[in-house]
């Protein structure tokens, strides 16, 4: 049972780094993407596991995030989610397409990124594709 949806925690979502941690005030991701993540992990019908939220400035560069990063606190719209094979990642894209909430999907060998970058034309990237 989540403590800010029926899944998820707020803990799944904030930064990894160490500083963060000890800091209780420290930023998670925007409410409307954990909402809309927990649509999608009513649709999927099956745990999903987070594996970035938000980051702060220094773990990202330290993770060798990209500078502008959706997951920077600034923007705070992104998630990384865990898949473990092309059957998993196509299921769960296939979800994060049907409900349409996020507008900027990639896949990778171990993750999907997913974000809700305002403006952004809904798109799909993969390596594979």
């Amino acid at each position: 049972m989540g403590d800010i949806t029926k899944n998820f925690n707020r803990a799944d979502f904030l930064c990894h780094c160490a500083v963060c941690h000890e800091n209780p005030a420290r930023p998670s991701t925007k409410i409307e993407v954990i909402h809309a993540l927990q649509d999608v992990r009513d649709l999927y019908g099956k745990p999903i596991i987070v594996t970035r939220g938000v980051s702060c400035v220094p773990y990202n560069a330290a993770i060798g995030g990209v500078s502008d990063s959706r997951h920077l606190e600034k923007h705070a719209d992104a998630v990384d989610l865990a898949h473990n094979s092309g059957e998993e990642a196509f299921e769960l894209v296939s979800a994060l397409m049907t409900l349409g909430k996020f507008t900027v999907i990639r896949v990778y060998p171990k993750h999907i990124h997913a974000d809700m970058r305002p403006g952004a034309r809904r798109f799909l990237a993969s390596p594979w594709l």
